[in-house]
This record gives C-alpha cells, structure tokens and sequence, in this order.
C-alpha cells in the first residue's frame, strides 16, 4: 500500500467517523468530566490514507496528553474506504496501536499492519487481522523497565 494523496472531504468524513467511535466518547467524556479539558480531547487527529489497486483504507489517530496522573487519550482506527464511505477494519477498543505502514505482506489482498502496540517495549511490530482487528504476530522489543513517565 501507498500513502493515497490528501482529500479534505474524505479526511474529514474519516475523523467524523472516528469521533463516532465508542472509544473515542468514552476517552472524550473522561477529558472533559475527569479533568475538566474543554473541547475535544483530540482537535487535530491524524489521518493518513492508503491505496493499492481499487482498495482503500483510511487510518485515524490520536495521542494526546501525557498520563502520569494527566489526562492521555490514545485511539487509533483503521477505516475500509468503500463507496466514500468508512467501514471500520481494526478493533479501537483492543488498546491503541502505532501504525506505520499498511502493507499486504502475505499477499491475500487485506492488510497487515507495520506499527507497535503501546506498551512500553515494542520497538517494532508485524500485525496480522484477527476477529474484528488485529494482533501483533512478530516484534522487536525491548525488556520493560519502568513506564514512559
């Protein structure tokens, strides 16, 4: 997969989407009623598009915050992009994910994804699909020794 050129009406239709997610409102209402934040928890998220052939897939994320008795919002999504329209691909909930690349390593035609689990000791990770999203199938990482803070 390549990175898909920008386009302003389906980057915004895939944050809307995003902002839809059961996790994203759960990690909203904690913002504001938790630590009292205003607005949304994630302003600006990141959203990158990928393309191979006539398959599409938009990846919304964000990681905002630094935890450490702060508020961190950490969510991360992999869209289908079909008919302008965004299917979710990846499972939010499961814990946020890095993702770095999407890549069809095994050459079914559905994505595995190159990023990293947000756990304190994968430097890199190979991410395969599993039920409703996906699983760390190999990695570098290193030992864990205490959290980010």
């Amino acid at each position: 997969y390549v990175v898909d050129a920008a386009d302003a009406a389906r980057d915004a239709a895939a944050v809307a989407a995003f902002r839809k997610l059961p996790a994203y409102k759960t990690l909203q209402q904690s913002f504001t009623a938790d630590y009292q934040g205003q607005g949304e928890w994630a302003p600006t998220p990141t959203v990158t598009a990928y393309v191979a052939g006539d398959q599409r897939y938009v990846v919304v994320t964000a990681n905002e915050g630094s935890g450490c008795g702060d508020f961190l919002g950490q969510l991360a999504a992999v869209f289908a992009w079909e008919g302008g329209q965004a299917r979710l691909a990846s499972n939010p909930d499961a814990g946020f994910l890095r993702i770095d690349a999407l890549v069809d390593s095994d050459g079914d035609g559905k994505p595995e994804l190159i990023g990293a689990e947000a756990d304190f000791s994968t430097v890199i990770g190979h991410l395969t699909p599993s039920g409703a999203g996906f699983a760390t199938r190999s990695s570098v990482t290193f030992p864990f020794n205490d959290c980010g803070c």
